[in-house]
């Protein structure tokens, strides 16, 4: 949609101007992609509370206002699933605040924020890598001798995040059946080859594999960006780079 696209471009401008108004620090980086989280989920939330409360669907383009549609509160993204992921940015960014005891308010209200965000947009795949994330973190805090002063607040916020999530689903404010569906299986993996969103992923990612070995000359060079195209339910539909 032309109207998301310049959202996006225009808030792509701003944080170009911000960066570039005082001298690049890490603190001052930080600052910047908390600020663009906070943006992106009063728009998620006005979505959100517009659908809930009047059944309006808040929608920059189509595929935005089928996923409001469908429970979703995508923000200023295509869609809910690579919202869900960019979450996972300004979420590790607000680790360090809470691992060095200097998280005030703001940094706490914001986190909830994240996580409410996250539980409307819930994608497994996001889930997972921020479990994955956190792994190479939990090292990293090891090595720098935080993980034992942490430890208490890590178990905390884990219970606290926890708990949150269970209201969530105890309460129906997940209100997307296929984040439900996800969120109730999340370690079920027994019926893994069955599920839709992954017999799809598994059949784009065997479709890229069979055409990038398809000559030794794609080997060697590469297939290049976007050219693997597959037919479902009689369209043509081109390969996504989620799902090399």
């Amino acid at each position: 949609s032309s109207i998301l696209l310049l959202l996006n471009s225009s808030i792509a401008i701003l944080f170009a101007i911000f960066l570039t108004s005082k001298p690049l620090s890490t603190r001052f980086f930080q600052e910047a992609i908390i600020r663009i989280a906070f943006l992106t989920i009063c728009v998620a939330a006005v979505q959100f509370i517009a659908m809930r409360g009047g059944g309006t669907a808040i929608g920059f383009s189509p595929q935005q206002v089928s996923q409001i549609n469908s429970g979703f509160a995508p923000s200023l993204f295509n869609e809910a699933n690579g919202y869900s992921k960019f979450l996972i940015t300004p979420a590790l960014f607000l680790v360090p605040f809470f691992v060095r005891e200097v998280a005030g308010n703001r940094e706490k209200f914001l986190g909830i924020l994240i996580v409410v965000a996250f539980l409307i947009n819930f994608m497994r795949s996001a889930l997972f890598a921020i479990a994955l994330t956190a792994m190479f973190m939990f090292v990293w805090y090891y090595l720098k001798g935080f993980v034992y002063k942490s430890l208490g607040r890590v178990v905390f916020v884990g219970l606290t995040l926890a708990g949150t999530a269970y209201v969530f689903v105890a309460f129906g404010v997940i209100s997307s059946e296929y984040s439900l569906y996800k969120f109730q299986t999340l370690f079920d993996f027994s019926n893994l080859g069955e599920d839709d969103s992954w017999a799809f992923r598994s059949m784009s990612m065997s479709a890229a594999i069979d055409q990038t070995t398809s000559s030794p000359w794609r080997i060697a060079f590469g297939n290049g960006w976007g050219q693997v195209y597959e037919f479902l339910r009689g369209e043509e539909r081109q390969v996504g780079g989620a799902d090399f």
